[in-house]
This record gives structure tokens, sequence and C-alpha cells, in this order.
């Protein structure tokens, strides 16, 4: 089922490789799937905004706020779905356990810089 909904996304594509208006994740494969988009789409945009970006997490190192890293869960991957004001506004997840819950948690919310394209899918992976 979600290997169709990842191929109606492709399909859902205009003639020039553009998505439609508006278009919005609604899981974890259509998050992946927008990410992987953006990335090839606005790529020189998609880097500029992910080195500001690191330079800022490594400053304020969120990602060890709530020590989600102790919890056990294996590695998560994680997309950012971001507005255009840099409000992280959804978090998915690749698993659904505790550390994932925790890492959601800490990143819903956030105020990072204002992204390129909105909504902006920004993939992390946590170990």
């Amino acid at each position: 089922m979600k290997l169709l909904a990842s191929l109606a996304l492709l399909l859902s594509f205009n003639v020039h490789g553009e998505m439609p208006i508006d278009h919005r994740a609604t899981d974890f494969f259509g998050a992946l799937n927008m990410s992987f988009d953006q990335k090839f789409r606005v790529n020189k945009l998609v880097s500029s905004w992910s080195d500001r970006n690191i330079a800022i997490e490594n400053e304020r190192k969120y990602h060890l706020k709530d020590n989600c890293f102790d919890l056990a869960g294996g590695e998560i991957i994680l997309v950012l779905q971001i507005e255009e004001t840099g409000m992280v506004s959804e978090v998915y997840s690749s698993k659904q356990n505790m550390k994932a819950s925790c890492f959601t948690n800490t990143y819903k919310g956030l105020l990072l810089p204002k992204p390129p394209v909105s909504p902006f899918y920004h993939l992390w992976r946590m170990l």
C-alpha cells in the first residue's frame, strides 16, 4: 500500500517535473519522497540551507536536548516538514517507538532558518 502511495505521488508531478501547488506529505514515505525530490530539484538552495541549519543545530544542540539518543530503538530516520516561516510543523519517522517519539517531541514546533521552498522536507538520520 505504501508503495502505491509513493507511486501515486510520483505520478502527480506535471510534465515539467514540478509538484502540484500545496502538495503535502501525509506519511513518512511521502515525506521521504518529497525530501529527495526537493534535493534534486533545488539542490544548490537545499545545500546552502542545510549548511546553515547544521551550523545552528551544532550550536544549539537540539538533538541532545531530551536525551533521545539514550533510548533504545535503533536508527531512526526523521523527515521534518518545515513551513515558510521556518517552523517545524510535522515530524515523520521511520519507526514508531519511544526514541522516535522523543525526537518528534524535540523537533516539532522548533523555529529553524527559513527554507528555500515551502513546505520543505528535511531528512535527519539519528543513530
